[in-house]
């Protein structure tokens, strides 16, 4: 399936641990703000794939020492991730 990343939605992570699978290098999405950095994934096996965005310090540096243990690729990366509480500056979590 090869869809377009402006076609395919940004993942809004909760308070809820989700199970995330890379299927991509970081790319570009344009937002009403400008670029941010994506990486595509799959969703707890669903078929569609969603956009993870990587701004967010929490998320970014944690993503980047897996990635150095995988290769530096973050294609094939499997994790959970979560937010610590429902604030919207809350961190991420790992498992």
């Amino acid at each position: 399936m090869n869809i377009e990343t402006e076609q395919l939605a940004l993942l809004r992570i909760s308070t809820d641990w989700v199970s995330l699978e890379v299927i991509s290098e970081a790319e570009v999405y344009l937002t009403n703000r400008g670029y941010i950095p994506v990486l595509r994934v799959i969703v707890d096996n669903k078929k569609t794939p969603r956009l993870l965005s990587l701004s967010a310090k929490s998320l970014a540096f944690p993503l980047s020492e897996m990635r150095s243990d995988n290769a530096d690729n973050f294609t094939g990366l499997k994790f959970e991730i979560r937010k610590e509480s429902a604030e919207r500056t809350a961190l991420f979590e790992f498992r």
